[in-house]
Parts: structure tokens; sequence; C-alpha cells
């Protein structure tokens, strides 16, 4: 797993084509700090894809596909050797992973939740866990991303994440669910989170673009 700046994923990693579908869906944003995460979250993927396999893979050779319309978009489709990646990116932060099997892969930046958007993402436990709490606002942000990344592994359902349960305390997520195991870090006051057949080995990158361990900011789950 995967996360770091995109300032310093796109100083660090040289820049490629990224395929004519992932372009054209590039181009059409109106930003450029959402142009910038964008194109640094597909250049983690395929650091990620070489991080595990040795192997390096082409942004441009990452191709996603939507399971409901078949457009360009979606989960990405496993690599040629068979690696299935997933990737997120939130107001200049990225998180990609790649692995054997089916994973998911969530970062976001902190939101204040209404009361609305906290009955319809969050259990009736982890509403009251939410509550409970001395930073409710971290809390929440931790399950929200939790159970993105499980939606994107295709192990939870967006349409019924009130019925999810992944806060199994205040700051801490289950460290398992459908068969996958689920961690969560702070990074840069972002939080990432993780659904992965194994545990997720968590790293950053430096300047010059290598693999280093990321400091310490666990919140729950397995690291």
């Amino acid at each position: 797993m995967l996360v770091a700046d995109t300032a310093r994923v796109l100083a660090a990693i040289p820049d490629e084509p990224l395929g004519r579908e992932a372009d054209d869906r590039r181009a059409r944003l109106r930003h450029a700090g959402d142009r910038a995460d964008f194109t640094a979250a597909r250049l983690l993927a395929a650091v990620a894809h070489c991080a595990l396999t040795g192997a390096p893979l082409a942004a441009g050779d990452i191709v996603q596909r939507c399971d409901a319309c078949g457009g360009p978009h979606g989960r990405p489709l496993p690599s040629a050797v068979g690696i299935h990646l997933s990737w997120s990116h939130a107001h200049g932060r990225v998180a990609a992973a790649a692995a054997l099997d089916r994973l998911g892969v969530d970062v976001d930046a902190p939101v204040r939740p209404s009361g609305a958007l906290l009955a319809q993402t969050l259990s009736p436990t982890e509403r009251r866990i939410v509550a409970a709490s001395a930073d409710p606002d971290a809390v929440f942000l931790l399950a929200w991303t939790a159970k993105e990344a499980l939606v994107k592994a295709g192990a939870a359902d967006l349409d019924a994440l009130a019925a999810l349960t992944v806060l199994a305390g205040d700051g801490e997520v289950v460290p398992r669910h459908g068969g996958l195991a689920v961690a969560c870090r702070r990074f840069s006051g972002s939080t990432a989170s993780a659904a992965t057949p194994q545990p997720a080995l968590w790293r950053t990158i430096d300047d010059s673009g290598h693999l280093t361990p990321l400091p310490e900011g666990t919140v729950g789950g397995a690291a």
C-alpha cells in the first residue's frame, strides 16, 4: 500500500502517457489540482505493481472498465501478469496498491459530515461510537474510507453502507471483513484505508521515487 503527496509523486516519478481513455478523462477535469491527482494516482499504481512483481508496468497499459456499463472508468482490470490494482486520490493525496487478488484502497481529506450523511453511511453502532468520540470527524473518516475500500474490493455494497459495521471502537476498525484484511493510516492530514487479501505493507516514496516505510500513523486494523 503506497500513499504519498501528489506533488512528490509528480516530482519523483517520470511522467508518461496514461493511455487514450485516461488521457481523455483527465483532459475533461476542470481544475489543475484534480488533473494532477488523477495523473499521480495512476503513476503510483504502476509503481505498486512493480514493487510487488519486480516487473515494470506502463501507466498507459492500465485499463479501467465499469462493471455496470463497460465504460473506461471503475475497477482497473488485472494487468497482463494477473495483478490487481486499486488507487484513490483526494485534494493532493494519492494512494495505490497491488495484489494477487481483488483489493480496494481509499484516501480522503477531513470532512464534517451532516446528520443525513451519518445516517446514510454509518450503522447504529458506528453512529454511537462517532457521537461519543472526542474527534468525531476523524472517526467518521476512518469508517468512510474503510467502507469505500471494501466497496472497491467488491466486499461491500455502496448502497448499503449503513448495514455494514467496520468501526470496532473509537479510532479502531475491524481487522478483517469479507475475507480481506482492513487497515487504515493517517497521512499528511488525510486518512487512507486498504482492504487487501493479505495485511497491507504501508510505504511511501522519497524525493527520488524510492519506496520508504510510511511514518507511524496507524489508526486501526491490521498494520
